[in-house]
């Protein structure tokens, strides 16, 4: 067995060879050239830290879950803002909800003044706000925009079951001359009927679900994998050879166990 002829370990030798390897590493059949680099040992001992790394990393995710979830929820609260019906009239088959409301401070870089206010460019801005939503840069209408998407996810964390705002109505106060405008917007949620949020909620069941299986099952899942692994090839980490003659020296020890 230990003469100079013998150049590879057979099928049975190389799968109990295997056996202390981590995964990766695995031949069908190990020869002697494999052991020429004289590096195994080393080769081991970094993967035993890129699995420790592993762990760690999957563990900080798991206690990161609600920030991460949090995030999501945010997501999604965007994709069912940007679907919300929303009238600035009644609606004759609404179910009413509540009132929501929103007030907030908004500096405009652009020049104003009470003059132009008054002269319609404001209103102008806020009309425009239904049918250029999301879209527009300049200074009013992104602060108009910013505003409305502050109420339309208050409308949607207070009542999830929302899909619709009526009554929607915008007013403004120029906050003397410095640009700043006090913007207050208020509306009733309600239940009209949308087919464009329905289709939306199985997309979004569908996320939450993953995000759950994600967090409860397949990382704590890949875990336990990589801690077995870790924990195997720790253990038998001190006995992998260098040389062909030690891999040989191993295999009949293990045969024989």
């Amino acid at each position: 067995m230990f003469g100079n002829k013998i150049t590879e370990l057979n099928a049975e030798q190389s799968k109990l060879f295997n056996s202390i390897l981590p995964e990766k590493y695995h031949k069908p059949i190990w020869v002697k050239s494999d052991f020429l680099s004289g590096d195994l040992f080393r080769r081991a001992k970094k993967t035993i830290d890129e699995m420790e790394a592993q762990i760690y990393d999957l563990e900080k995710q798991i206690e990161s879950k609600q920030k991460f979830k949090d995030e999501l929820l945010e997501t999604i609260n965007y994709e069912k803002c940007s679907v919300l019906k929303i009238y600035n009239t009644n609606h004759i088959n609404a179910k009413l909800i509540q009132m929501v409301d929103v007030g907030i401070v908004k500096s405009f870089t652009s020049a104003s003044s009470g003059n132009r206010l008054e002269g319609g460019l404001m209103q102008l801005a806020v009309e425009k706000v239904f049918d250029d939503a999301w879209k527009t840069s300049n200074a009013q209408m992104k602060g108009l925009n910013e505003v409305k998407l502050e109420f339309l996810k208050k409308c949607i964390n207070e009542h999830p079951e929302c899909d619709s705002i009526i009554n929607y109505q915008v007013d403004f106060r120029e906050l003397g001359s410095t640009g700043n405008v006090f913007i207050y917007m208020r509306g009733t949620a309600a239940i009209t009927g949308n087919p464009k949020l329905d289709k939306i909620k199985k997309g979004i069941e569908d996320k939450l679900n993953a995000f759950e299986n994600k967090y409860d099952v397949e990382i704590p899942n890949k875990i336990k994998e990589i801690s077995q692994a870790f924990y195997k090839l720790k253990k038998t980490q001190s006995s992998i050879p260098n040389n062909f003659s030690g891999a040989i020296k191993l295999v009949n020890k293990l045969s024989n166990e």
